[in-house]
């Protein structure tokens, strides 16, 4: 009948409602009842003891004060008694228990019995028995002072009541202060409080009872279809004699759920490792792309320096051109895979702004010039030249964005513009626009341009090539950087690229003009006269041995080429090298190894050989790890002869 009247079927919830409630409302009282009230209660006497004490102590003050006068003969003692006799009346007035007798058992006042005033108080017993005033006088006489209980008339109503008192004695004239509480008044609060809890438990418990009644009634529906929903999600199904009609649906749901997170944690499971097992993909396949397309570009740069016919030199550029193009789209690839694992990551070094800016735009000029076009840079005065952060992440957006309008302009000109956008004390906030005179881009992709594989139209790929990694990547560096990016669209008239990065402010002493310490440092613009090297070749590839070996040869080097790390260690230990060129990924023993080996033999025998990582090993970390193994250097591949010459000039 109940429950038809409250159509509740889950009289489980409703009972773990009502019990978790009950519980935690039962705890309270208890806790409220017999231990915060009693700890309420003592703090109570505490304070009270303390206030009769003060009183004492203020009436004995006023007798010092009295007494001294009198001791200086500027009143009489007579008159000093008076006077503190009176004082202790007027606190008494004021509802404060207060007393004087002397040592020898006479009440010298006592404001709220004063019958007892001038009576002797020897033979005066409380209702048990006790001497009072001579046990007080012993307590005063052995201490100075304390504190006494015994059982004292109320003055409201007469009766008989525990009471505390402090006594204090005052020597000079051998008079005993007391003041004193009774506890009965603090057993009356304290009772006040235990009824009121009393009353308001039990309004709660009626209200955590029809609370209970409306919430089961309230979660038993929603509870039923999150059962539906859960076992649907998690591919079960519901037995044929229907759970649901049953108090175990929390119990179910349960159930269902433990079984969803297992599945979900499966599949993150099953997702890190497949994340995982695609960067270690993306990272072998880019050495295993890097190290023949070196061999490609290389041969090709030779092959080029040697063409017999113009005809060829064509064919060989376009080859070159090729390749270069391949790089540029296994770099996109490495870079959006990083960005995507999280894995991208910035140096902060200080560089001059100038010149990375025009080492960004230098190669891209003379592709402007190819194109019949015009590229300029326009940096304001105002814009410091030294800044910290990161100069190859920002040269990476400068060359995309302004390669980019490059690509997409048929005629008239690509400007650079860098202005500061706002200055505080940590640094400033550079703001650098591309602007162009190319196709434009349409409105309705202008939104998404800087999501991954974008592109103006369809056929934008098929024209220009690409992958259309390139914006999505700038967008994350630029962020990464501490600023948004921005396109003006103007469909037909060119387009306007607009970047902010925040950078620190830099000192002059350590500006690094191009690249990070660990990469390649860029040879002098007049080196003079070189030396001669004596250069060790580590390296398995028989057509990057053989590159290599021509490159050195054109620069008048003198080469010994070995195939493994342990060979290399050998040649070490026999010859005198000037530099060491050191392939990374090697059967035998890799160059990692023998790097460390090298060094280690090098603290036993004095002296240090430069060594160069030349690797198709090009992410952060590699490069990281070559170093940490002690070598001073990473040349990457694909290199040029230009790039082999400028890692071994700080040498030559």
């Amino acid at each position: 009948m109940l429950s038809r009247f409250f159509k509740i079927r889950n009289w489980n919830i409703l009972s773990k409602i009502v019990g978790i409630n009950l519980i935690i409302l039962l705890v309270s009282f208890f806790s409220i009842y017999f231990y915060i009230i009693p700890v309420y209660e003592a703090s109570l006497q505490n304070k009270q003891k303390s206030f009769t004490e003060n009183l004492v102590d203020m009436s004995l003050s006023f007798m010092r004060q009295q007494y001294a006068q009198a001791e200086a003969g500027k009143i009489s003692k007579d008159e000093a008694q008076r006077r503190a006799i009176e004082n202790v009346r007027v606190m008494a007035n004021g509802n404060d228990y207060l007393w004087i007798h002397d040592l020898n058992l006479v009440m010298i006042a006592h404001p709220h019995v004063p019958q007892m005033e001038n009576k002797q108080l020897a033979g005066f017993r409380d209702p048990t028995g006790k001497h009072i005033f001579v046990e007080m006088n012993d307590l005063v006489q052995q201490k100075g002072a304390g504190f006494y209980e015994y059982t004292w008339p109320k003055p409201s109503d007469g009766s008989a009541a525990s009471k505390i008192s402090c006594v204090k004695l005052f020597q000079p004239w051998g008079w005993v202060v007391g003041s004193g509480m009774y506890y009965d008044d603090i057993h009356r609060e304290t009772a006040e409080i235990r009824s009121r809890v009393m009353m308001v438990t039990s309004i709660l418990l009626a209200a955590i009872i029809s609370f209970s009644l409306y919430a089961a009634r309230r979660i038993n529906q929603p509870l039923k279809n999150a059962l539906k929903i859960t076992h649907h999600i998690s591919g079960s199904h519901l037995a044929e004699a229907s759970p649901l009609e049953t108090s175990d649906e929390p119990k179910l749901l349960l159930h269902a759920i433990e079984g969803m997170v297992t599945e979900l944690k499966n599949a993150r499971d099953e997702a890190v490792q497949a994340n995982s097992a695609k960067s270690d993909f993306l990272a072998r396949m880019s050495h295993d792309i890097r190290t023949p397309m070196n061999a490609v570009i290389g041969m090709t740069e030779l092959a080029m320096e040697s063409a017999p016919t113009l005809e060829q030199k064509e064919y060989l550029e376009g080859v070159r051109s090729s390749a270069e193009h391949l790089m540029e789209l296994i770099n996109d690839i490495l870079d959006f895979s990083k960005a995507e694992a999280g894995r991208l990551t910035l140096e902060r070094i200080s560089f001059g702004l100038r010149d990375t800016i025009a080492a960004s735009l230098r190669p891209l000029i003379f592709r402007a010039r190819q194109k019949g076009i015009e590229c300029a840079a326009n940096i304001a005065d105002d814009v410091p030249d030294t800044l910290v952060g990161d100069p190859v992440r920002l040269r990476q957006v400068i060359t995309n964005l302004v390669g980019n309008a490059i690509k997409f302009t048929e005629a008239g000109q690509v400007t650079l513009e860098a202005t500061v956008v706002s200055l505080d004390a940590e640094g400033l906030l550079l703001g650098v626009h591309v602007r162009d005179t190319g196709i434009g881009v349409p409105a309705d992709v202008a939104d998404s341009i800087f999501e991954p594989f974008t592109q103006a139209d369809s056929s934008t790929t098929r024209k220009f090539g690409g992958t259309g990694l390139g914006l999505s990547i700038v967008k994350q560096l630029v962020e990464m950087m501490g600023g948004t990016v921005s396109l003006e669209n103007r469909p037909g008239g060119g387009s306007d690229f607009g970047f902010t990065a925040r950078f620190g402010f830099g000192e002059t002493t350590e500006v690094v003009t191009e690249q990070p310490v660990t990469a390649i440092r860029e040879s002098a613009a007049d080196v003079g006269e070189k030396t001669r090297l004596s250069v060790l070749v580590v390296e398995d590839t028989e057509l990057n041995q053989l590159l290599v070996a021509r490159f050195l040869e054109k620069l008048g080097h003198r080469t010994t080429v070995v195939v493994n790390g342990r060979e290399a260690v050998e040649e070490v230990r026999r010859g005198d090298y000037d530099v060491v060129l050191m392939d990374v990924q090697m059967p035998v023993m890799d160059g990692i190894e023998a790097a460390r080996t090298i060094r280690q033999e090098e603290v036993e025998r004095g002296g240090r050989v430069p060594i160069i990582a030349m690797t198709a090993h090009v992410l952060g970390e590699d490069v990281t790890r070559c170093l940490e193994a002690g070598m001073d250097a990473h040349l990457p591949k694909p290199m040029t002869r230009a790039d082999l010459e400028r890692v071994l000039q700080p040498y030559s």
